[in-house]
């Protein structure tokens, strides 16, 4: 293969790869961005409701509780705004 074509292929591929991260990063960044104009102000990663701030499938305790109210509610998507009813558990003594 001649090597302007395979320059073309590898910034075509990064471009392609840049795209689809950029995406998928910004898959959930909805919600964080409700959270916070729902003045949740420490909601500044997807820590908030993850056990990691990147997020992931492991969520922490407001996490669990979002999901199972979205189950109770037979909801599409998770709804931030049921944050006003989330309960923070009384740190152990």
């Amino acid at each position: 293969m001649k090597q302007p074509v395979k320059f073309v292929l590898l910034v075509g591929g990064v471009a392609a790869s840049a795209l689809l991260i950029a995406n998928l990063l910004q898959a959930k960044a909805p919600f964080l961005k409700k959270a916070q104009e729902a003045g949740y102000a420490d909601a500044k990663d997807c820590g908030y409701c993850h056990t990691k701030p990147k997020g992931g499938k492991e969520m922490n305790a407001r996490g669990t509780w979002l999901k199972e109210k979205k189950a109770e509610k037979k909801a599409t998507d998770v709804d931030v705004t049921w944050l006003k009813d989330y309960k923070e558990a009384e740190p152990a003594k």
